[in-house]
Order: C-alpha cells, then structure tokens, then sequence
C-alpha cells in the first residue's frame, strides 16, 4: 500500500507544479465537525465452540461525532475551473456494539463485539468549479483509520481487544460559500470504503476464534476555513 500511496502522491505533485504556471493559488485552512454513521460487514468463526462451526455474518452498524482540522491547496485555472489538493485528520467517537450467540448448546454463550474508529487521516484531491460567492466540489483520495476491535464471551475470562490501522479509498462532495473576506464556510458528505481485515481473537485454551471485518462509514462535515489568497 505504501509504494502505491507514494506513487499517488507523485502524480498529483507534478501535475499541480504544471499547472501552477498559470493558475492563481490559494491556501486553506480549517477546521470540520459533524455526525458519522456505517456499518461493518463482520463473519465471525467460533471454531471449536460450536456444535456445527458456521460462520456468522452480519452488518455491524455504528454512529457517532467526529471533527479535526485540515489544510488544502487549490489552483483557479481561468475564472472558475478549481484543482487542488487536501488533507484531513480527525478524531471519531464512531462506534457500536452487537451482542450475538456462538451457538453452543450449554451453557449458551454470547459474544458481545465492539468496534470503533478512533481516528482517521487522508489525502485527497479536489476538482471544483466556482460560480459567483458558492463553489461546489468532489474529491477524491486514499484514507487511513485507526479502527478498534473489542470481543468479549460471557463464559470466558478473556476480554480481547485489538486495535489496527486500514487503508481505505474516500469520496466526497460539497459546497462553499464566502463569508467575509478570506473566510469562508462549508458543509460535505464523504464516504470511506475500508480494506477488509482479520482479528485473531483467542479464547480461554488459545484456540483461534476469526473476525473477519469490513468497515465503511459515510459522514455529513460542516466546515469553516480561512482561505490565504
């Protein structure tokens, strides 16, 4: 994942350095919060705690807050055409809980998983086109996310939690507006798509116990920026 982020970054740093010949440039800089909402598409395998070890499927749902702050780069190429460059970086109260049976016969256990994001980072490119005070925009580009894993059998003494970092790819789309000069505000509506992943939770005899996860989550961002022109 690493050289082709590289590669990304490469790309987009040639093509803005051409077309910042003839292009007047801006900086920005803000901060954003609001509402995340999506969903996990979790399997899990119980392995040996089960009379007949099939997996269970389902969608995972979570909510929550989340702000941060981000810096971006655009160039005006003629009166309205825009292409530039943002990154963001946020902390996430996104999270939810599901409780499910392991299906064993007796005692009957349960599994209560939680999952949270607790912060993401990522890079992304702008395409927007100016039109007298609003802009509207897309953007387009590679995420990060700090996801936290937690899994708890009520028989077993064992709480697991595990926490990894997932790749992902985010889409966005969103209008701004002046407010006085050089400030500005702005509301968005994004969506991550995250690399599936597999936690390996043992249980109480180190038996392997599989989660294999998927998350996405979508999120409405209002934003306010300082435009440095």
């Amino acid at each position: 994942m690493i050289p082709k982020t590289t590669a990304f970054f490469s790309i987009i740093t040639a093509l803005l350095t051409v077309l910042h010949q003839n292009a007047h440039a801006t900086f920005t800089a803000g901060i954003q919060a609001g509402y995340g909402h999506g969903h996990a598409h979790t399997v899990s395998n119980y392995n040996n705690l089960t009379i007949s070890p099939i997996p269970q499927e389902s969608n995972f749902g979570f909510h929550g807050a989340l702000g941060g702050l981000f810096l971006g780069y655009d160039l005006t190429m003629g009166q309205n055409f825009i292409l530039g460059l943002e990154t963001n970086a946020a902390l996430s109260g996104i999270k939810g809980t599901e409780t499910r049976t392991t299906a064993t016969v007796a005692p009957q256990q349960t599994d209560t998983i939680r999952q949270k994001l607790n912060s993401s980072f990522d890079v992304l490119l702008r395409t927007g086109y100016q039109s007298n005070s609003l802009m509207g925009y897309c953007k387009l580009g590679v995420a990060f996310g700090l996801w936290e894993f937690k899994s708890s059998i009520n028989t077993l003494p064992i709480d697991f939690q595990k926490k990894r970092t997932l790749p992902g790819l985010k889409l966005a789309v969103g209008f701004e507006g002046n407010i006085v000069k050089n400030l500005a505000w702005g509301i968005e509506y994004n969506y991550t798509f995250f690399k599936s992943h597999t936690i390996h939770r043992p249980d109480e005899d180190n038996e392997d116990l599989p989660h294999r996860v998927k998350p996405n989550y979508g999120a409405v961002l209002v934003r306010i920026m300082y435009k440095f022109k």
